[in-house]
């Protein structure tokens, strides 16, 4: 058919009926700002056609916009700490600012997270639990975090037991200790392996407490491989001896830097890694050596004697310490990292060390000389004032006065053997020049 012969709509259904504009009444019109007392015509009902009319739009800007010089890049300038944008988020006096509004991070993401728990510089030790309740210092009235809430249960500050001076319940942290020696010579002369397996556990427990605590110092370390490295240190070195050390160390730095390649962490890797192998191989590393001793011929003793020496030492340190503390070189503490350490104390301890290793080598003799003996104690005990030094300077950076709260009247298990680990390592190399392998 030809496109001329092609009938249109009018030809099938007619021409469309006249339709009157006005049959449902005046269309509203919307009042100017010349009639903004007028009264608002009715509008029509909501099931009544379209009418096809557009009332009027008011075409002023508000005069909250005529201020404004138009859109620009931010980096057309240094910021956006000019005013223009105050004319629409608020005026100068408001609260809330520009820079809060355009802000889309989350402020608490970004904050650092409050310490744990607060570390009193003027009283590091607790002794103010000591003092009358009308000397202690006021409670501080900052609200809490709900990351401070939620880790307030396990991290809060223990309260001191009035009247013994000492600063910690020695009942308590007596019988602890007495535990925890008890399961540690069950272990080591069980098996060496079964005492090899106890300080992996004790390594993977310090290394929880130390990556619990840098990362609400803001850090954030790879802590499932921080952990794994810690445990599986002294495993390795039991089954592999000295060969395990430099496959561990290869093997934790190429997968801790993975774990910032693949994006499990992004955050600051120079240091956050930095603080991954420091947790690996200051626990995991210096605990293997425990492991190491295991190993040697009279090794079983070899470890219970650095254990004993150190746990001697350190009662001898605090006792000393608390008994003689200013008597001899005034009141300047041994170590601004640890300002309740003083020189007697210290003294004390190194003394109590080799006097310790002098009697255990009598009681229990590993065929060696006296002066092998009070060598290896003196050794211990002062490699041990530096280990215990190394961690006071850690939580002092962290502002914590325990890294943890495992363990009633000693705070955490790294609290317990920050001396051990310094002491192991070297009494592994002690015993290897005195030709005790």
């Amino acid at each position: 058919m030809a496109d001329d012969d092609t009938p249109s709509i009018y030809d099938v259904f007619g021409e469309p009926p006249e339709v009157d504009p006005n049959r449902f009444g005046p269309v509203p019109v919307v009042p100017g700002e010349d009639a903004e007392s007028a009264p608002a015509a009715p509008l029509p009902h909501w099931s009544a056609p379209p009418t096809g009319q557009t009332p009027r739009v008011q075409t002023s800007e508000p005069e909250v916009w005529d201020d404004l010089s138009g859109p620009r890049w931010r980096g057309e300038r240094a910021g956006w700490a000019d005013d223009d944008l105050e004319v629409v988020f608020g005026d100068e006096k408001s609260a809330v600012r520009h820079d809060d509004i355009l802000n889309f991070d989350d402020p608490r993401l970004n904050a650092p997270a409050p310490p744990r728990p607060d570390l009193d510089l003027d009283d590091p030790f607790g002794e103010a639990g000591s003092k009358a309740p009308s000397q202690a210092a006021a409670p501080t009235d900052q609200p809490k975090t709900r990351r401070a809430q939620a880790a307030g249960s396990t991290r809060s500050r223990r309260a001191q037991p009035p009247g013994n001076g000492l600063g910690r319940n020695m009942g308590q942290a007596i019988g602890v200790g007495v535990g925890l020696a008890a399961v540690a010579l069950a272990a080591i002369l069980l098996h060496p392996l079964v005492g090899t397996v106890l300080i992996a556990a004790v390594a993977g427990l310090a290394a929880v407490e130390f990556f619990d605590a840098v990362r609400h110092g803001d850090h954030h370390p790879a802590t499932m491989l921080g952990l794994t490295g810690a445990a599986l240190f002294p495993l390795a070195a039991y089954w592999r001896g000295e060969q395990a050390y430099p496959v561990l160390m290869a093997v934790t730095v190429v997968f801790g830097g993975l774990w910032y390649i693949v994006g499990a962490d992004r955050a600051r890797p120079l240091t956050n890694l930095s603080i991954t192998l420091l947790g690996v191989f200051w626990i995991g590393g210096s605990a293997s050596f425990g492991a190491l001793l295991l190993n040697l011929s009279d090794g079983q003793k070899m470890l219970i004697g650095a254990i004993a020496i150190t746990a001697i030492a350190d009662t001898a340190a605090f006792f000393g310490g608390r008994t003689f503390k200013g008597a001899f070189f005034g009141e300047r503490a041994f170590n601004p990292w640890s300002p309740g350490k003083s020189w007697e104390g210290t003294l004390f301890g190194i003394v109590g060390a080799t006097v310790g290793a002098l009697v255990l080598d009598a009681l229990f003799s590993v065929g060696a000389s006296w002066w092998h003996a009070a060598v290896f104690g003196l050794v211990l005990g002062a490699v041990g004032v530096v280990g215990d030094l190394f961690e006071s300077m850690l939580k002092r950076d962290l502002k914590l006065k325990d890294m943890g709260a495992l363990l009633p009247g000693h705070g955490g298990i790294l609290d317990r053997v920050d001396a051990l680990l310094f002491v192991l390592p070297a009494a592994y190399f002690v015993a290897r020049v005195l030709d005790y392998a």
